[in-house]
């Protein structure tokens, strides 16, 4: 709810999150997802919530239809692996002040 007003109801942005749902775009996007742990990606599919076929990111119902979810999975992994996720949480926390090229190395 706080991101909507901030960049979702930004015409140019969700114009652009729009166009990476365009057949010209979407080969090249990566998949929509919310990974679960401090990596980007991974294999185990109990860890990551993937967007339901036809999700538009820039629709504030469309978004929070597959957000709520998530956020059940979400709560379903803390309960289940408690140790694993708040480890998971510690790592994420210590990247405050931390440059990016440290998280992720330097792709650019």
């Amino acid at each position: 709810m706080i991101l909507q007003p901030l960049i979702y109801d930004d015409p140019e942005f969700a114009g652009w999150i729009k166009t990476q749902r365009a057949w010209y775009a979407n080969w090249a996007s990566p998949p929509l997802q919310l990974v679960f742990t401090h990596a980007c990606d991974t294999d185990k599919p109990e860890l990551k919530s993937v967007a339901p076929e036809g999700t538009e990111l820039e629709n504030l119902k469309s978004r929070m239809k597959w957000i709520g979810e998530a956020a059940k999975q979400f709560h379903g992994l803390m309960q289940r692996n408690t140790a694993f996720m708040e480890s998971e949480l510690r790592t994420i926390a210590g990247w405050v002040n931390m440059p990016d090229t440290k998280r992720y190395g330097n792709y650019w």
